[in-house]
């Protein structure tokens, strides 16, 4: 009998997750509706702060620091790649890539914890 209530729970569990997945994600302007009847402001004010103002904030501090934090969910960090050996995917055949730097979010752990279970 604790099978069966287990199955149920699984497919339930199963089901949700395929509903979730399949919705599609918030719009700009959803998003941007949502904080301007939040803060009281009209869209493009919040347009300005979410896509400008705070934008360019956060590319500055990547540029000079190296990282910047975004307030409840996480950060921003450089990444420096080193140079090294990779393989051609279709040919098999080895190919050098060289060293570049990339940009991670880099998600806090309550973040996390939420979104994953």
């Amino acid at each position: 009998m604790a099978n069966t209530g287990t199955a149920a729970r699984t497919a339930k569990a199963t089901t949700t997750a395929k509903a979730t997945t399949a919705e599609k994600p918030l719009s700009r302007t959803e998003i941007y509706d949502h904080f301007a009847g939040l803060w009281g402001l009209k869209r493009a004010q919040v347009r300005q702060m979410l896509e400008v103002d705070f934008a360019e904030y956060a590319i500055a501090q990547v540029r000079e620091r190296g990282a910047c934090h975004l307030p409840g969910l996480g950060k921003m960090v450089l990444s420096h790649r080193r140079a090294r050996l990779g393989r051609n995917p279709q040919t098999g055949e080895p190919i050098n890539l060289s060293a570049k730097t990339t940009l991670k979010v880099r998600l806090n752990t309550a973040v996390k914890n939420e979104i994953a279970g």
